[in-house]
């Protein structure tokens, strides 16, 4: 999952590197996809509301993060995971954010 590797520090609420590390490492294990599911529903809750299309947060979260609990193969994880990258994130506010991190 690049999502995390895409993301900097100004981009979302939990800054510590052995938080992110240790999720990659669950993320990679996983083996259950309603497991997959909670470790990517973990990353979008703990992004930063201006790094999100607020459309989304206002119409599609809820629903999305429904179909992340309830997926039963690991495909699908990876599918809505394609979809919130696609629909859920502000990719220019993201950039902006990184221009944050190294200043």
């Amino acid at each position: 999952v690049d999502l995390i590797d895409r993301l900097p520090f100004a981009a979302v609420k939990v800054k510590r590197d052995s938080v992110w590390f240790g999720l990659q490492s669950k993320i990679y294990s996983s083996t259950e996809a309603r497991e997959l599911g909670r470790h990517i529903r973990w990353v979008v809750d703990n992004m930063m509301n201006k790094v999100l299309q607020p459309q989304w947060i206002t119409g599609r979260k809820s629903e999305w993060e429904a179909r992340c609990s309830q997926a039963e193969r690991i495909r699908q994880v990876f599918t809505l995971l394609q979809e919130f990258e696609d629909e859920g994130v502000n990719w220019k506010s993201v950039q902006q954010r990184w221009e944050i991190d190294r200043a």
